[in-house]
Order: C-alpha cells, then sequence, then structure tokens
C-alpha cells in the first residue's frame, strides 16, 4: 500500500481522558499516603512531601537549604555509608524543592523495599546537619548565584516577581549571597523540628506496590509523633504600583522582556479557560506569539507566555530575549497580538488543534504510574482535589472561542500589566 507523504495524517480530537485509580488512605499517626498501584514492573517510587515551603520559614532561604541538606547525613548513617548503601541496592535518591511543597524521593526495586525505606525514614525523620556540609552549600550556591546574576532574563524574572508579590512576600524575595551566609545549622535544625511533621507529611507511592512495601513504610513512617501548628497564609500588598520598569542588566546582546500580572491559584473557577488562553497566546510553537515574533519578524529565538501557578497565589508572564532595536516594536506586536484575541473569535480549527495539544500533554503526564504520582502531587501541593482535577480536563473540552475572548478581556488587559525590561 503505497503512502501519500504530501498528506499530513488525520487529527482525530481527544474525546475523554481515563484517569488511573489513585487509593487513598492513612498510616497509624494520620499521615496520609496516596498510593497509584498500576505498574507492571516490579518497581516503586517514594515520594515522600513536606508542604509549606517557603510558608514555614522563620529565616529566608531556610526550607530549601533543609530540603537540600536533608540528605547528606543521618544519626544512623553516615554520608558514605548512606551513598554506599544507596548504591549497593541500586536505588535513587534525590530531593526537590519549590516555593510551596519540599519532597525527597525514592526510586527502587521491590526486592530492596525492606532495606531502602528504612534508609529514606532514617533521612527524613533523623538528619544529621553538619556546619562542613552547610558551609559547602552555601559557597556553592553564592557562585551559582553570581553566575545567574550575569544572565539579564534571570535578572527580569526575579524582578519580575519581586515587583509583583514585594520583597518581604514569600512568593517575592529573591535570594541573594547575605541570605546564603546568614543560614546557621540551627536554622536548619529548629526548621526540621518544627515543620517535618505529621501535619505537613504526604506520602505519595507508585509502581507495583505490594503489601510488603506498605508494612515496611508502616513501621517508618506510621509511629513518628512529631506535630506542629499550620503555618497560615499572609498576603503583603506589593509596594511596587509603576507599571514599566526598566532596569539595567549585565547581559551585553539582548534586552530581557517580561509582561504579564498577578492573576490566581488552581482553585479558580477560570483555570481552565487561562490554560487554554494563554497556550493559544503564547504557550507552544504554533503560538500566535511564536508565530509573529519569531517566524514573521525573526526578532527571536524564543519568545512565550507562561502560567506559574503557586499554592495560595499565581501570576501570568510573556517573556523573550531580544536585540535592543527590536524592543519596542516586539512590546508592540505582543499587545497586538492580545487586542487582535480580545476583539476577534478564535477559529473552531485552532481551538480544535490546542486543545488536542494540552490534552495530549495530560496524556503524556499520566503515562504509567510514576507520572501519575507527578501528578497527584500537584493536585496535592495545591489543595486540588482528584475529582477536581478530572473536572479540569472535563472543562478544558467545552471551552469555546467566546470565552477565550472573554478571558483575554477580563485578565489581558494592557493597564492591569506591569511590563519590565532589563536592557543590555
Amino acid at each position: 500500500m503505497s503512502v501519500n507523504r504530501k498528506i499530513g495524517p488525520e487529527i482525530k480530537p481527544i474525546d475523554d481522558i481515563h484517569l488511573p485509580e489513585v487509593s487513598f488512605y492513612t498510616l497509624g499517626n494520620g499521615v496520609p499516603v496516596y498510593e497509584v498501584n498500576t505498574g507492571t514492573q516490579e518497581a516503586f517510587k517514594l515520594e515522600i512531601l513536606t508542604i509549606g515551603g517557603r510558608l514555614n520559614e522563620s529565616k529566608k532561604m531556610v526550607s530549601r537549604a533543609t530540603a537540600s541538606l536533608i540528605r547528606d547525613a543521618t544519626q544512623d548513617y553516615s554520608q558514605k555509608e548512606l551513598a554506599e548503601k544507596l548504591d549497593y541496592y541500586g536505588a535513587a535518591l534525590s530531593s526537590k524543592f519549590n516555593m510551596d511543597v519540599t519532597s525527597l524521593i525514592l526510586f527502587s526495586l521491590n526486592k530492596h523495599a525492606a532495606s531502602v525505606i528504612p534508609i529514606i525514614g532514617s533521612i527524613y525523620l533523623r538528619p544529621d546537619f553538619s556546619q562542613q556540609e552547610l558551609e559547602k552549600y552555601i559557597q556553592r550556591n553564592i557562585q551559582n548565584l553570581d553566575i545567574e546574576l550575569t544572565k539579564n532574563d534571570v535578572l527580569a524574572y526575579r524582578q519580575y516577581t519581586e515587583q509583583l508579590f514585594g520583597k518581604e512576600h514569600i512568593y517575592g524575595y529573591n535570594s541573594t549571597a547575605k541570605l546564603y551566609q546568614n543560614l546557621t545549622v540551627d536554622d536548619l535544625k529548629d526548621h526540621h523540628y518544627t515543620h517535618y511533621s505529621i501535619q505537613n507529611t504526604v506520602i505519595v507511592l507508585s509502581g507495583c506496590i505490594t503489601d510488603e512495601i506498605r508494612d515496611v513504610l508502616e513501621t517508618e513512617f506510621g509511629s513518628f509523633k512529631k506535630i506542629s501548628s499550620i503555618s497560615v497564609y499572609k498576603d503583603l500588598p506589593a509596594s511596587n504600583t509603576q507599571n514599566k520598569v526598566v532596569l539595567s542588566g549585565k547581559g551585553k546582546v539582548q534586552d530581557s522582556i517580561i509582561i504579564g500580572r498577578r492573576l490566581f491559584n488552581k482553585q479558580h473557577p477560570d483555570y481552565a479557560s487561562v490554560i487554554l488562553a494563554n497556550t493559544i497566546l503564547g504557550g507552544y510553537f504554533g503560538s500566535r506569539l511564536m508565530k509573529v515574533v519569531r517566524e514573521e519578524k525573526g526578532y527571536t529565538y524564543n519568545i512565550g507566555s507562561y502560567l506559574d501557578m503557586l499554592k495560595y497565589d499565581g501570576f501570568i508572564y510573556i517573556s523573550t530575549d531580544v536585540a535592543p532595536e527590536n524592543t519596542e516594536d516586539t512590546i508592540n506586536e505582543i499587545y497586538r497580538q492580545i487586542d487582535v484575541l480580545q476583539r476577534k473569535t478564535v477559529f473552531d480549527g485552532e481551538l480544535k488543534m490546542v486543545k488536542n495539544y494540552i490534552l495530549g500533554n495530560i496524556l503524556n503526564m499520566l503515562d504509567g504510574p510514576f507520572k501519575v504520582s507527578g501528578w497527584v502531587k500537584t493536585l496535592v501541593t495545591h489543595d486540588v482535589s482528584l475529582l477536581r482535577g478530572h473536572e479540569v480536563i472535563q472543562e478544558l473540552q467545552h471551552i469555546d472561542g467566546r470565552k477565550i475572548r472573554e478571558i483575554f478581556r477580563k485578565y489581558y488587559q494592557p493597564s492591569d500589566m506591569l511590563e519590565l525590561i532589563v536592557k543590555s
């Protein structure tokens, strides 16, 4: 059978997404566990979440430092012993940090569960923070920060979030050499003692889960009794009232542009509509901004529109780097594309394509138990129920062009935007 290579394959709509089953239960001490037991290989992923992130900080940067250094050594194992044991069992251990949650992640074969889960239990519950490792951490991060601050796009993003939220806001303050240097071992110990507690701990377990794994998990994490008070989010008004900020950067070739505004978190009823609107504007390679600013005008290699959804807040921003002589026209073109989307209804063909693109990404995100656990983690971190997560997917499929136009009129008004330029 011959195939006509000049005709592309038919684009078929994604009519429905079947979410895998996620079980929920609690350990003996009340720690919640979300389990995705759909694996076909005898391996598992164990992720221990500490909810709170920066909200729990008594000193700036301490949450991130604690998450980074917690796995270096414990009261039961030295740094060398930890590395040797994990290597012996072929297990992989990592830690992650963002504004609202920190996590310890373990990958292992099922047959080693009884040996490796106690190791992550020791790390999470009985870490041993040392002055030597803290000094290395501080030095390493200050060096990395010095390099990052030479990049205009990094300066632009840091200043943008600071302008949106304010210097003292948990989502607005930026890392500095002084903040790193102010950290002490006692800060890390106090933060761990106060906030790595039953109330702030959530476990996400995925893979091919057996009763043995559940029993070991109960033994290691179901008996600790440490409790703490729940930190309360307090919004602080940003001190900045400017709509346009121009700064001098250290880059010598391009200006960095960011245009955006504060928005809302994932619990907002317009969340699904904003995902779709943002993608049409600049959220994928075939977006309006990419076609005009990159393909037609040739001003930049990359331009995008992004959603940064946090637990208690959120923001949108359009970002790109261009030659100084093209900065003004690029900004004008961004507003021009927004104006078009405010005046004209997106035609059905484009809307269908973008919906398929988003739903295809969701399908990829749900491909296998380990990826599903990442989706569960996101929902749990943002206090979004699994049911609501499914509802957002269904809402995406029923949004029409008129709703998209309404979203642009409501949330993308130029008068509401903060425009920030870091000049070369």
